[in-house]
């Protein structure tokens, strides 16, 4: 392509004008572009010389440009091949101003954009001093606080929300590790806010970022932005992916670092959340999009005027936002819905068809006790009732009679939202947990059958944690031992009955085990509890191996 651009036209324009070429990847998919040429209102507008920019890629003047929402790469590159024209308003952050875009291609494989600054005056008193502005200021924080407390209830994944200055002013559901340890400790306090800043500061708009914190956990966040400046950020973390290798060395050196109780570190670990990518997509995409909703209404609450144009603006906005939010309640993979003081249901998710049979349409304006029959409603109105009269938020687990072949286990939790007294609603989130409920039972059939099969053929169980030293016996073992099956064991009081010869080898033995995860098959003499003398043959393997 000639890139001459006609300087009669674009030197002395007062638009700023750049030509660039598109970079595809092997596929034919966008992935970059170089900017060819620019003018010089183009330079003076963005404050780059043209010696810093021609030849160069846009993914090294800004790094990161490949992760914004507005997905740049992507729309100029459908320009670029396709051609065609494009003309949209966006906030320029670089420039702190309005621009109007717009873009075309004189050639396949290149684009020009055209932008300025000119926007109404209407437009530009509806901005804000950006730099004063803080998300404490726009959002209603004991009311977000109490629905993030609700909500962990339901996700068990901690959560927060973070102002520009790094303070977090709501979270919820910090893990022990982090609340009691990691966090509590000062010099490990230090790598939390370290990771903190990190996470503060590689965030783009639209993008959650994962981020392995310096103390091992998994964290993700995403800014607030109102206007094209970040407010603050959601934060999702202190988890462990279901992919991980989790690797107890680790965390061992990391308690002995920084002086933890290392039994009860661990013990703090082996509660952290481990959960799938998928789930945490879930999650964060539901809390981004709740927390900037949020934001913009606490925002646009803060600049409402008396004039009708204004209101009409702002009525307009709140309906586009109450779509959104629908749409963000609409990826829920639970059945969502809201119930007036009167018990009439205002909302619901299409999921309630899987629970229901009907669709969500059907149940609009009807009382809650239609979702199922008279009997199945029995079950779960009480707790509605309850958190009508109380305002405070009501779990309930119930088997539901679809027919004489179907019934599906729920978890249904009853959440208030208070504008006033006399206009209260509720949230509820039904949580279909039939599936779980089998597995349980099958696994408690399953231990049965191993339990009683055991006691017929006088074969017993064990394990030993090798992190924490615990022994767990199963009660064929205890009786082979001669044991109290309520009593505790560890591996100590295990070796102990073992005599002479016999005790020397189950130590190597199990040493061997814990240390090269060697497997061992041994016949032994004990001693029981009762001072009987036995011989039991001991085979030890090693279960994360054979995981």
């Amino acid at each position: 392509m000639d890139v001459n651009l006609n300087e009669s036209i674009i030197k002395n324009s007062r638009e700023s004008i750049a030509c660039h070429k598109i970079i595809c990847d092997e596929k034919g998919m966008p992935v970059d572009y170089q900017i060819i040429a620019v003018n010089p209102a183009y330079e003076k507008r963005t404050g780059f010389d043209s010696d810093h920019l021609l030849g160069r890629k846009i993914t090294e003047i800004i790094p990161g440009i490949e992760n914004d929402c507005h997905d740049w790469i992507a729309t100029y590159g459908e320009i670029a091949l396709k051609g065609g024209t494009k003309e949209f308003k966006r906030f320029f952050d670089s420039v702190n101003e309005y621009e109007n875009l717009k873009i075309y291609s004189p050639q396949k494989e290149y684009f020009i954009t055209m932008f300025d600054g000119v926007i109404s005056q209407d437009e530009r008193k509806e901005s804000f001093d950006k730099e004063d502005l803080s998300i404490n200021d726009i959002i209603d924080i004991p009311e977000i606080q109490m629905l993030a407390d609700e909500f962990n209830k339901i996700t068990n994944i901690a959560m927060a929300i973070g102002n520009k200055k790094g303070d977090l002013i709501i979270q919820s559901g910090f893990q022990d590790i982090c609340k009691n340890f990691h966090r509590k400790n000062p010099i490990s306090n230090k790598n939390c806010i370290e990771s903190d800043v990190k996470l503060f500061d590689g965030v783009f708009y639209g993008r959650p970022i994962k981020y392995k914190c310096l103390n091992n956990m998994w964290d993700i966040a995403t800014p607030i932005i109102i206007e094209g400046k970040i407010l603050g950020s959601v934060y999702l973390g202190q988890f462990i992916y279901d992919d991980d290798f989790l690797d107890y060395k680790i965390f061992k050196k990391q308690a002995k670092l920084y002086g933890y109780d290392e039994k009860s570190y661990l013990r703090a670990l082996d509660k952290v959340p481990v959960v799938s990518h998928g789930y945490i997509e879930k999650v964060m995409n539901f809390y981004v999009k709740f927390a900037n909703i949020v934001a913009l209404l606490g925002y646009k609450n803060l600049n409402i005027k008396t004039a009708k144009e204004k209101q009409d603006k702002l009525l307009m906005y709140l309906r586009e936002s109450e779509k959104k939010f629908k749409k963000t309640l609409e990826k829920i993979p639970d059945t969502i819905l809201l119930f007036d003081k009167n018990n009439n249901i205002l909302y619901a998710n299409q999921e309630i068809l899987k629970i229901s049979g009907k669709s969500a349409s059907y149940f609009i304006g009807k009382k809650a006790d239609k979702i199922w029959d008279r009997d199945n409603a029995e079950l779960y109105l009480p707790s509605l009732k309850k958190a009508m009269d109380t305002n405070i938020s009501q779990s309930i687990e119930i088997e539901v009679t679809y027919s004489k072949y179907e019934t599906k286990n729920l978890k249904i939790t009853f959440i208030p939202v208070i504008e006033d007294k006399s206009d209260l609603e509720i949230i509820g989130v039904i949580h279909d947990d039939t599936e779980r409920k089998k597995i349980d039972k099958e696994r408690m059939r399953q231990d049965n059958l191993i339990k009683e099969m055991g006691e017929v053929a006088k074969i017993g169980g064990w394990e030993i944690n090798t992190v924490s030293g615990e022994i767990a016996w199963s009660d064929e073992v205890k009786k082979i031992h001669d044991c109290n099956p309520q009593e505790p064991m560890d591996v100590n009081d295990g070796v102990s009955f073992y005599v002479d010869d016999s005790k020397v080898k189950i130590e190597n033995a199990i040493k061997a085990a814990v240390e090269y995860a060697k497997p061992y098959d041994i016949e032994a003499e004990i001693i029981t509890a009762k001072g009987k003398k036995k011989w039991v043959r001991t085979i030890g393997i090693d279960r994360v191996k054979l995981l």
